[in-house]
């Protein structure tokens, strides 16, 4: 809950409050109420909700398999958390990483092993990768961005 202290002035323009931190995909109802010089309040009026936006939860591959020669099938679902609520936030679009023979994804995936793929997408085959066993993960996004990678599954 914010307030304006005593002897603070709005004036007749915009005043920000700052208030406590607020959790990720928590809707907010801010109620604002006015007081004239003579100490009249005016009536309240409640702003539309206020909607924390996080990243898109894990992405969640359905199946991946080898598709032709040296390229892998990858197929996924929505994540179930999308990064908001009432409404759902856009999926803007997926990243689908691969790597190869059983290494760590670590702390960078090659480019190389990487496919970018739109939003309303549910499967990508990759490029034309080297012979081996692949992992392949998936990770959706938004506004605020890429959220976690989902799954690590083999195929090749």
């Amino acid at each position: 809950c914010a307030a304006w202290g005593a002897g603070a002035s709005a004036g007749s323009g915009r005043v920000s409050v700052q208030t406590m931190q607020q959790r990720e995909g928590v809707y907010l109802y801010v109620r604002v109420a006015a007081v004239d010089d003579g100490g009249r309040r005016g009536a309240y009026e409640y702003a539309g909700p206020i909607r924390a936006l996080s990243v898109p939860g894990k992405g969640r591959p359905a199946a991946i398999r080898a598709f032709a020669a040296n390229q892998i099938y990858v197929s996924w679902f929505q994540p179930e958390f999308t990064g908001a609520v009432l409404p759902s936030a856009a999926i803007l679009g997926y990243r689908i990483e691969f790597n190869a023979n059983g290494t760590s994804f670590g702390a960078g995936v090659d480019p190389a092993y990487t496919i970018l793929a739109p939003a309303g997408a549910t499967s990508a085959v990759s490029r034309v990768l080297r012979p081996g066993v692949y992992r392949a993960r998936v990770a959706a996004a938004n506004v605020a961005g890429y959220g976690e990678p989902g799954g690590d599954a083999a195929a090749g």
